[in-house]
């Protein structure tokens, strides 16, 4: 259960944020992409998880191929938003070569701040790079090196079409891995006498905070870090990250949650080996 704690932690806490820069999509609409069809039908998919154990009355064998099963699903998932990405943004002064007069007004923009501008289908890296002179809110004019000499604020559009296929994934994610909440924490549940259920259940919460809620934010924080093209500078010190090398970010987030995945359905398989080794009878001995 740890690792779909931690793919939820990581979806909660940088989910708005990976589809901002992934997918260009302005944060309130992530954020209530998040909130709502993933935080929402996560309760569903949960709510759906425990009608189905009471229906099949399942036992904790029961229990536990079910929840395994909830687990291989989400990982396939999860593989398959690997490959639910767009590519990195070619821009103009940072990976994209300028000729002739573009090339020549580059020169002049050596340690310009990352800004970028959108011009002639082109992102350039700042409003310095296309040599513009003036700006009128979020537009430039003036700028010699694109054609009407007018460029606006912000990325040109990638036109990638891979938005709505990750979003219809996670929901399936979400509301499948959440089938498996109910049958392991009953499993838990009739693991232990009775009088133990409360100090089991208590472990157990603590053993996902320390193992998922706490780490998880850094861990994922510090994976995203690593996938930094440009960070911004604040009197000489290192800030924010401004650019990201997005195609980096996707597998290296998604290959950690389906490292993740496949480590929790291994010990829910090898839980479900025990608890049948040992619920089967007791072989008499030959005298």
């Amino acid at each position: 259960m740890a690792g779909l704690n931690m793919r939820a932690i990581s979806l909660l806490v940088f989910g708005s944020k990976y589809m901002e820069h992934v997918f260009n999509v302005p944060i309130w609409q992530s954020s209530m992409f998040i909130g709502i069809g993933v935080m929402l039908l996560s309760g569903v998919g949960c709510f759906l998880g425990g009608a189905v154990v009471s229906h099949f009355k399942m036992g904790r064998r029961g229990c536990l191929l079910f929840a395994t099963g909830a687990m291989v699903l989400s990982t396939v998932s999860e593989g398959i938003n690997m490959t639910m990405g767009c590519p990195n943004t070619r821009i103009a002064g940072l990976n994209l070569q300028l000729n002739g007069t573009l090339n020549t007004i580059a020169c002049q923009c050596d340690g310009t701040d990352f800004l970028p501008v959108c011009g002639n289908d082109v992102t350039f890296f700042s409003p310095c790079h296309p040599g513009c002179q003036n700006s009128t809110g979020i537009s430039y004019g003036g700028c010699a090196g694109v054609e009407g000499g007018a460029v606006v604020l912000g990325m040109c559009d990638t036109d990638c079409f891979k938005l709505y296929p990750f979003m219809a994934l996670t929901v399936v994610y979400a509301v499948v891995g959440s089938f498996s909440i109910v049958p392991s924490y009953l499993v838990l549940i009739r693991s232990v006498s009775e009088r133990d259920r409360t100090m089991a259940a208590s472990i157990y919460g603590l053993a996902i905070s320390l193992l998922a809620y706490i780490p998880g934010p850094v861990l994922y924080g510090k994976i995203i870090d690593t996938t930094c093209i440009v960070w911004r500078n604040l009197c000489g010190k290192r800030g924010a990250c401004a650019l990201y090398d997005i195609v980096e970010w996707r597998m290296k987030m998604a290959g950690t949650n389906v490292g993740l995945l496949v480590m929790s359905t291994l010990f829910a398989v090898l839980a479900y080996c025990v608890l049948t080794y040992k619920g089967r009878p007791a072989v008499a001995k030959s005298v």
